[in-house]
């Protein structure tokens, strides 16, 4: 997976531009972009390549309640995932009192 960061302006959010993160030259791009008045919009996207990167921040405009940006977005879900068996194990032991595994 790649990271993009998305640049925009505040009154035209939907006028973006993005840059990999992992390129060579991203700080010195993401300087230029800063000195014309853009600003970083939101975390950094994880995707497989620019358009899907694009289409993620796209939809995120049309519902800012959909899931943006990466593993913060999932992070729940998996610790979920993960921890979950133990959790119940100790349940089920009666010993739900102690803390974390």
């Amino acid at each position: 997976m790649n990271k993009y960061q998305v640049f925009a302006t505040l009154e035209a959010p939907d006028a973006f531009t993005l840059l990999d993160m992992a390129a060579a030259d991203f700080f010195r791009d993401k300087q230029t972009l800063l000195a014309q008045g853009l600003e970083v919009m939101g975390e950094p996207i994880l995707a497989p390549d620019a358009r899907t990167a694009a289409n993620t921040y796209q939809d995120y405009l049309i519902n800012p309640s959909l899931p943006y940006g990466g593993p913060a977005a999932h992070g729940t879900f998996i610790y979920l995932l993960l921890h979950a068996p133990g959790y119940l194990a100790r349940e089920s032991r009666g010993d739900a009192e102690l803390t974390h595994p």
